[in-house]
This record gives structure tokens, sequence and C-alpha cells, in this order.
């Protein structure tokens, strides 16, 4: 790569009034650090250190949050630009609105984009500078170099149309994302109010239906206490960025509230269904071990043995765990 020139904000060679932010030739400038050798002289890398380290083993993940819009040609005043202008020779031209993004993309560099722009336009443009993964399958601008595939889904990109805030499961598929050694657990814990005995039956038969607020936890494969979460309104969890390994999942039986009219809370859950995401088992009603109580939440005092589910230690030393599944 050519030393970069200065095409954008004041005294820029493309127009000397402009005060545009140039996404493009900013990623241009990281390219350069990355591709240059110690007699690296950009004026425009303000940094003294003009050098990154360039290890494909740990590829380079760029998280962009922006409210900025495709391209507006012009005169600005106070603009911010995704892609380059039109002859305005920022990057090589393969061709292509997205070239420098395509090029890091061969290299191994990905991308995960939250856009806080309500414009149709602007958000197909920031999609299609995301990295293929994630969960977004809306609109994306066609681009027929990218690495990836031209608007292939799902993609690592979030939209928000108004505002400047993140949900917590934004936040969580944004970290999710630039994991490069981590893996989800996620599920549902629902109730079967019309199950009548015999095999379980699978979460959408007649009756079923997610329970809020119940207790998931998660041990490793020597059964060390590892996390917790609770159930969403739905009765789905997830617990992201564990690293990848074979994980046991429980849920506290008595944290499962029944979705009968005029339950009081006093009611017991017993485990009828249970599925490992591949396999279901539909005849381990009363759970691991039908006859016992199961032990109560996990302060993560307590160790769970692994082959007959029930704890050492802490407070839930000598109890089961009744409602368990090892993780694929």
């Amino acid at each position: 790569m050519s030393t970069p020139v200065r095409r954008f904000g004041v005294g820029g060679a493309y127009n000397s009034a402009w005060s545009a932010d140039h996404l493009a030739g900013a990623l241009q400038q990281i390219r350069y650090a990355l591709d240059g050798k110690a007699s690296t002289a950009s004026n425009y890398i303000v940094s003294p250190l003009k050098e990154m380290s360039h290890n494909t083993s740990t590829p380079l993940q760029i998280v962009l949050m922006t409210d900025a819009v495709r391209y507006g040609d012009g005169t600005p005043s106070d603009i911010s630009m995704l892609i380059d202008p039109v002859g305005s020779g920022a990057e090589p031209n393969d061709g292509s609105n997205f070239t420098i993004y395509n090029q890091l993309k061969a290299e191994g560099v990905s991308f995960s984009v939250a856009s806080f722009n309500p414009n149709p336009t602007d958000i197909a443009a920031s999609a299609a500078i995301a990295s293929v993964g994630g969960a977004y399958t809306g609109k994306i601008e066609a681009n027929p170099k990218d690495p990836e595939g031209s608007q292939a889904t799902p993609r690592r990109f979030i939209s928000v149309t108004a505002g400047f805030k993140l949900t917590a499961a934004q936040i969580d598929e944004l970290v999710e994302g630039t994991a490069i050694c981590s893996s989800t657990i996620s599920g549902v814990v629902f109730d079967d109010v019309n199950y009548g005995g015999g095999n379980g039956r699978a979460l959408g038969t007649t009756g079923t239906a997610g329970i809020a607020g119940a207790t998931v936890e998660v041990y490793d494969s020597t059964g060390a206490y590892v996390a917790n979460t609770t159930t969403s309104a739905d009765g789905s969890y997830k617990l992201p960025n564990l690293p990848d390994a074979d994980y046991f999942v429980r849920v506290v039986s008595d944290t499962v509230n029944s979705s009968r009219a005029n339950a009081n809370g006093s009611e017991l859950g017993v485990m009828t269904y249970r599925s490992n995401g591949t396999t279901a088992v539909l005849n381990e009603v009363g759970g691991r071990k039908p006859a016992n109580a199961d032990g109560g939440a996990n302060s993560g005092s307590s160790t769970l043995n692994t082959s007959t589910f029930v704890f050492s230690g802490g407070a839930l030393a000598g109890k089961p765990a009744k409602c368990c599944k090892k993780s694929p």
C-alpha cells in the first residue's frame, strides 16, 4: 500500500474546506500501520508508534459504533461518512463502494457494527460493512467484492433508529461477535400445563409456555460452578462468551413458577422434558433423582458431581441436582 495522503478534513486534498469525518480514510491509516515497515512515516498517523501487530492467528476485531451517513458530496461543515467519495482517490478501487473494508476482511479483519442512524440508505450501507455472523437479516447494500458474500446474512450488525443507547442484549451481541474463542449457552425453561403423564412434551406443544425468573446455573466439565442467570419473560436464557468447552446446565426447581391460572408460587416444578439442543429426553420425569427434593440455588460454594449429580461442599452438600443436562 502506498503512503496515505490526507484527503479529508480541513486542508485535505479532496476539498480543503471540508471538515468531514471519514471512516474509510481512517481505516486506511490503520491498515497502513498494519502493513507498514520500520520506515513508515505517515504524517497522518498521530501516534508516534506507526506500526501495529499483524497476527492472523489472533485476527483484528473492529467494533464500529456510528451515526455516519453513507456518503454526502458537497462542502459540508460537519458530516461523517462511511464510504469514500467518487474520485477521491482515498483508497484503491476494487470496483465497489467498500474497497478498504473488503481488503481488510480479506486479510482476516472482522467488523461488528452498531448504527445509530434512522435513514434506510445509511443503515443498508452500515450493514454492508459488518461481517457475517450475529443475527441481523435486514436490508444490506450490495457489495459484489465482499469476501464474505454480497448481502450475505446474518450480519454482526445492530440498528438503533432512535437515541444512542444499546440494550443489554445488543451489548451482549456485540461482545459475543468479537470473542474469538467463545461459546454461548442458551435455551428456554417452560411449563406444560396440559401434561398428563407419560413422555414429556416439547416447547410449542399446546399448553406450553415460557417461565420468567427461573434460575439457570452452569458448571464446567469437572462440576465447578461457573455462572448463573435468570430466564426472561418468554422463558429464554443466554450465557454468552464462555470458553469453548463442555458444560452442565442446571435449572433450580424451586425457582420455576407455574403458568397456571391462580398459581401462588407454592407449586413445585417437576421436570418432564429436557434437551441439549440436539437430543431430547422424554422419559426422565422428575429429573435425575425423582425420589429426592432438588437442592436450592448454588451460592458458588458447592461442586457438582457430574456422574451422580449430587453436590459436595457448601450449603448444598449431599443434595441432588435433579434438572441437569450436559451441553454439547
